[in-house]
């Protein structure tokens, strides 16, 4: 039998035993073995893997390691084919290289399914649990996008699950998916100034109200609240707001604006509600870009509605950037529980969610979001 050596890679040793038994007969024997990395997309979502090198009959150790400081001496007593006498360290190494057919059983035992199942895919040595599959399509079915889901239950099985092998695995999927959804509803300032900006219908003018509104009857910031060129002359928000005594300054321009909020900006809680613009429309949209910059929003949320589909969700993120798009606001948000694509869009963009708004009173409809109650809608 050919002596050569052959080399075998695969996610798990578990995985690439069986190939050398059927191929190098029960006798084979591991002469090198390694294990790394490869894969994945910007350095994310690698896989594990392991390479052997594996042959049968005779070993041939100059290939044991991966040191090429051997000794001259090893090489020719291993090598000559004359050599009946085997010093103390070699016998040592035949030892530690023997055959491997014992390790094979064991293996194949250990890996082997019950009858009438499949095999579930090897995980960092040990059987990923039978519902991780079951638990990315879940993920997939609610909207994130497959290398997303992919990635939250990978990370979980791998690194969360050996601290609490005995929790349920829904639960750490739930933790792992919160700690990756980006949150800040908060300013490290005093005063902020914040504006309102999304497509029309996405409820940029309820949240303007709900949030001066909610500052107006909790904080001990002032509160001043202005609509820049509103269609209605600004009755809509004054309406809303009129029962919480907040005065809404209609403003047709950003000088105008700017003498409205003069020596308040340290201070107070400064809310700006938008005209509605559509990226499809450039010469409205820079106009507001412009005004924004000039005003000197220091926050810009986008009201994103939780209804929207992924590709929408990203196409209306992407048409409202270059506005300076600071963080989302999720509205809508009583109307499905389908909000992956929401989700995986502030993930994958980085903007932080700063509010969840529901419902259509101004009364507690605006929440600041809590990452694991929307990671509980995902992963019920």
């Amino acid at each position: 039998m050919s002596t050569a050596t052959r080399t075998y890679r695969g996610s798990s040793l578990e995985e690439i035993l069986p190939r050398i038994r059927a191929e190098l007969g029960p006798d084979a024997v591991i002469t090198r073995r390694r294990e790394g990395l490869t894969g994945g997309v910007g350095g994310f979502f690698q896989k594990q893997f392991v390479e052997v090198e594996a042959h049968a009959g005779a070993p041939r150790f100059e290939a044991i390691d991966d040191s090429d400081a051997v000794p001259d001496s090893f090489r020719s007593t291993v090598d000559s084919p004359q050599s009946t006498e085997r010093a103390p360290a070699i016998e040592k190494i035949l030892e530690q290289a023997a055959p491997f057919a014992d390790q094979l059983s064991t293996a194949l035992e250990r890996t082997a399914p019950a009858p009438g199942t499949a095999m579930a895919p090897l995980v960092a040595g040990r059987r990923a649990p039978a519902e991780a599959r079951e638990i990315v399509e879940d993920l997939v079915e609610a909207g994130l996008h497959p290398v997303l889901a992919e990635g939250v239950v990978t990370e979980t099985v791998s690194h969360v699950l050996p601290f609490s092998p005995h929790s349920s695995l829904e639960r750490l999927v739930r933790e792992t998916l919160a700690r990756r959804i980006p949150v800040q509803s908060t300013w490290t300032r005093q005063g902020r100034t914040i504006g309102f900006v999304g497509p029309g219908g996405s409820g940029k003018t309820l949240c303007t109200a709900r949030l001066a509104a909610t500052y107006a009857t909790g904080s001990d910031l002032p509160v001043i609240c202005l609509t820049l060129r509103p269609r209605d002359g600004g009755a809509e928000l004054k309406s809303l707001l009129h029962p919480y005594g907040v005065p809404v300054h209609p403003v047709d321009d950003p000088g105008e604006a700017r003498a409205r909020i003069a020596g308040a900006r340290e201070h107070a809680l400064i809310v700006i509600d938008t005209p509605t613009v559509s990226p499809a429309e450039p010469a409205e949209h820079d106009r507001l870009a412009a005004d924004l910059e000039a005003i000197g929003v220091y926050e810009i949320h986008l009201t994103l509605p939780a209804t929207v589909g992924a590709h929408a969700a990203d196409d209306v993120l992407r048409g409202f950037a270059d506005l300076g798009v600071s963080r989302i606001v999720l509205t809508h948000a009583d109307e499905t529980g389908h909000v992956g694509p929401a989700v995986g869009l502030a993930i994958r963009s980085g903007r932080p969610f700063s509010y969840i708004s529901s419902g259509t009173s101004v009364d507690g409809g605006l929440l600041p979001v809590n990452p694991h109650a929307l990671a509980s809608i995902i992963v019920a």
